[in-house]
């Protein structure tokens, strides 16, 4: 089971695990807790590092099936990205990188 607000500036989800048998269920509470923001920093190393700027992260959610789903992302500038207010789990992944570029962490 999972809730989520929006607002202007602030997401706050929660998420609890339910086994939905044949009975109804009683007094599932779910407390809304505000997110984080995930920030880092691309680096290349090499003699001539390539320009990062056409570069997205993005943040593809865990438990998504198929292949509906929205992704967060944000653009690297300088090396340097932020997405704010991450509320679940995702998979971070980039997009754009020049070629002959691989991430590792």
């Amino acid at each position: 089971m999972r809730a989520t607000s929006w607002s202007a500036d602030k997401t706050t989800s929660a998420r609890e695990e339910v086994d939905v048998n044949v009975s109804d269920i009683d007094d599932l509470l779910l407390v809304l807790t505000p997110g984080a923001d995930v920030s880092g920093r691309v680096v290349v190393e090499g003699v001539n590092p390539p320009d990062l700027d056409s570069s997205t992260v993005h943040l593809r959610p865990r438990d998504t099936v198929g292949i509906l789903y929205m992704s967060l992302m944000a653009d690297v500038h300088d090396g340097d990205f932020t997405i704010p207010n991450i509320a679940d789990n995702y998979y971070l992944e980039w997009r754009g990188l020049p070629d002959g570029v691989d991430s590792r962490s």
